[in-house]
């Protein structure tokens, strides 16, 4: 999927199941290639950022505020009437394991997106915050460990637990988010300088609830 094919389907016309559709089924292109029937698009990898960006281009195309946190997860945000409210938030994850299949993750993504276009689309002032997020190596098929972007947000794998993990290839954790521009340690307060404290943001996600 394209920058300027991720821009057009901000506006994609018809029905929100087809919307839906058309956007899983261009997400699911991003596998690694030779890798076999399925998606495979492992966390912290070229292809998941891929993923990512294109998320990106696509919410900021319907006029939210893109951030990517210290994590690697992206956080689109809808602004509110009263910004010091609690933001609500809603999402999943971008990565799969090896040849999984195309809704794992996926869908709540891409259910987000539509929730955004029909939020912007309708002009219906909210009064909270709302984010949107696509986690980042929800899956544990890489490093052993499951929830790391959700898990690094909340502060409970630190800087210090990366160089531990390790994929089958004995890449580390923390090698592996440096070879794709993303540095745990540079910023050890996740989503800029304010940190997501219990009770100021309400996720749907079932992967950061786990």
């Amino acid at each position: 999927m394209s920058s300027t094919t991720a821009e057009a389907a901000a506006t994609l016309p018809g029905s929100s199941a087809e919307r839906l559709r058309t956007l899983i089924e261009r997400f699911a292109i991003l596998s690694e290639p030779g890798s076999g029937s399925g998606v495979t698009r492992l966390g912290y990898s070229a292809l998941e950022r891929e993923a990512h960006a294109e998320y990106s281009v696509y919410m900021e195309g319907l006029g939210l505020a893109v951030k990517t946190d210290a994590a690697g997860n992206t956080i689109a945000e809808l602004s509110g009437t009263e910004p010091n409210l609690p933001a609500l938030g809603t999402g999943s994850h971008l990565d799969s394991v090896p040849n999984g299949g195309a809704f794992d993750g996926i869908a709540g993504v891409v259910a987000a997106m539509d929730i955004a276009r029909a939020m912007t689309t309708s002009g219906t002032p909210l009064r909270h915050p709302l984010r949107f997020v696509a986690f980042a190596a929800e899956e544990g098929a890489r490093f052993g460990q499951a929830c790391t972007g959700s898990r690094i947000i909340a502060g409970l794998t630190k800087a210090n637990d990366l160089p531990g993990l390790q994929d089958k290839d004995g890449v580390s954790l923390a090698d592996a988010m440096r070879a794709i521009d993303i540095d745990r340690a540079k910023s050890p307060t996740p989503h800029g300088t304010q940190r997501n404290g219990p009770g100021s943001l309400n996720s749907t996600s079932n992967k950061a609830a786990s």
